[in-house]
């Protein structure tokens, strides 16, 4: 069953869309079109309001939840250290395959490969430390640099430090530890609202900011549970079969969502990653 399909209506969403064989307009591809049909635009708008309510219920019970982590913090200090030992290493390997898209020196530098079960010791955040996640980027400071307009080519001088810390915590929402996150949020004069939606160039579509997560995680949700309304894709006689992946809006999902290379270093996960995040966040 998708999921949440008592509250969102996904075969709603489906019965809207064609599942061809061939598409000569996508170079023969399999992949979804959109039914010509005269209540198109009526089933979409259904299902919009409907997954919107739904989102906006669970949002709004989660706040409830969460309700005192939320609460200011302002007795933090900016040498706090938010990244407990064992969080630090759970993310190092995915922290040091986005740094490699990274390592000019008029970035974010060189960076060696993990150490085992070693985290880095260099307290002094000395300037040759080549660690994948230095120490100093594990403490509150890390997420209270102010973002500041920058001309092109100078969006690593201007905010080097700052976007390090969105990166860490992009990859932090990745692996679903809301403790960290609602500390470092909790502290004084953090503000990641400017970081939300940002690019490297002003020249371009913000596509770096830490509601990239957002907005990929709500892309393959849907498209997730859309293919689950076509049977045919997974199951052939009660046996499962893996016919999806030769679809192109799914493939389009694995070579946009879990490594969009320089654009999102954020997002970098290895495909068996991706894999078992997106069995976690879509139920």
């Amino acid at each position: 069953m998708a999921h949440q399909a008592h509250n969102i209506p996904w075969n709603v969403l489906a019965a809207t869309l064609q599942l061809k064989p061939v598409n000569p307009c996508q170079h023969d591809a399999e992949n979804f079109h959109v039914r010509k049909q005269p209540d198109v635009v009526k089933k979409l708008t259904y299902f919009a309001n409907a997954f919107v309510a739904n989102v906006l219920d669970h949002a709004s019970c989660d706040s409830v939840k969460y309700a005192e982590a939320c609460l200011p913090c302002p007795d933090q200090d900016k040498n706090d250290i938010v990244l407990t030992d064992l969080v630090a290493k759970k993310i190092e390997a995915t922290v040091y395959r986005w740094r490699l898209d990274h390592t000019s020196e008029d970035e974010f530098g060189p960076v060696q490969e993990p150490q085992g079960k070693d985290l880095c010791q260099h307290e002094d955040g000395a300037a040759t430390c080549q660690c994948p996640l230095p120490f100093n980027r594990r403490k509150l400071s890390s997420f209270q640099e102010k973002y500041s307009s920058n001309p092109c080519y100078n969006f690593f001088t201007c905010n080097g430090n700052g976007f390090f810390g969105v990166e860490i915590f992009k990859t932090l929402l990745l692996y679903g530890e809301m403790d960290t996150l609602f500390r470092i949020c909790a502290g004084p004069r953090v503000d990641l609202s400017r970081w939300w939606k940002l690019s490297i160039w002003q020249c371009e579509i913000p596509d770096v900011g830490w509601g990239e997560i957002c907005r990929l995680a709500m892309y393959s949700y849907i498209l997730l549970n859309v293919l689950h309304c076509f049977p045919e894709t997974w199951d052939k006689a009660g046996a499962s079969i893996n016919d999806y992946t030769s679809i192109k809006a799914y493939q389009a999902s694995l070579a946009i969502t879990p490594n969009l290379a320089t654009r999102n270093a954020g997002v970098i996960l290895s495909r068996a990653d991706f894999g078992n995040w997106l069995t976690t966040h879509t139920g």
